[in-house]
């Protein structure tokens, strides 16, 4: 019921929206989301004009209040990969990791201080 009664704090180009059934309640939630009338009004603009569901919908309000959508974890690297880190990892004496693209890759050396790096480049660059 609370729900229902926060939905008369739509703007009434909304609430038309909503007593035509050009949008359901779980639009009309999702738009209570949004900071001001004409954000709300430019939002349902933009879900009859695209057909947008609920969950689009929701996303879309997301978007527009400024959230990311999550980012997806990266893939744990091979069982080659990690067997070639822990090597490196043991040769330099320090966190390495090995990083596959489609165009290559890198080899990320790191150091906590000046003597670990001048260990590294001992290894790199013997004299």
């Amino acid at each position: 019921m609370t729900n229902t009664l926060r939905l008369l704090n739509l703007p009434d180009q909304v609430k038309k929206a909503l007593t035509e059934d050009l949008i359901s309640e779980g639009h009309a939630r999702a738009l209570l989301s949004l900071a001001t009338p004409n954000s709300q009004r430019a939002a349902l603009s933009t879900i009859l004009n695209l057909g947008l569901n609920v969950r689009q919908t929701e996303t879309l309000v997301k978007k527009l209040n400024g959230e990311k959508p999550p980012s997806k974890p990266k893939p744990a690297p091979s069982p080659e990969v990690q067997e070639l880190e822990g090597r490196l990892r043991s040769f330099f004496g320090t966190k390495v990791n090995l990083n596959e693209s489609k165009n290559g890759g890198n080899l990320v050396i790191y150091y906590y201080s000046d003597e670990e790096l001048n260990n590294i480049l001992e290894k790199i660059l013997p004299e």
